[in-house]
């Protein structure tokens, strides 16, 4: 909860009206995160399934770097950087 609290005051994702986490646009699309299904089976014996988000290896790594950052110029160099790496 407090990892989602700093996202949330360094502008990376909000939280929607079903709870979930989701990124802004600025860090959407850009394989910080992946999305998986987990099966289970409820109290009535029905099968359900929820999505849920996790950080790939990427994502991880841009959230050090933006946690351990000074300043908003340096995240967007770091942006910049990822984009060019992506083009390759």
């Amino acid at each position: 909860q407090r990892l989602n609290s700093e996202l949330y005051k360094c502008g990376v994702h909000f939280q929607n009206s079903d709870g979930v986490w989701v990124l802004y646009a600025k860090y959407d699309r850009k394989g910080f995160v992946e999305t998986r299904t987990y099966v289970y089976t409820d109290a009535w014996g029905d099968i359900q399934t929820k999505i849920y988000t996790v950080w790939t290896e990427r994502g991880r790594h841009m959230l050090y770097l933006l946690l351990n950052q000074e300043t908003e110029e340096d995240l967007k160099a770091i942006l910049k950087i990822y984009r060019a790496i992506k083009s390759l």
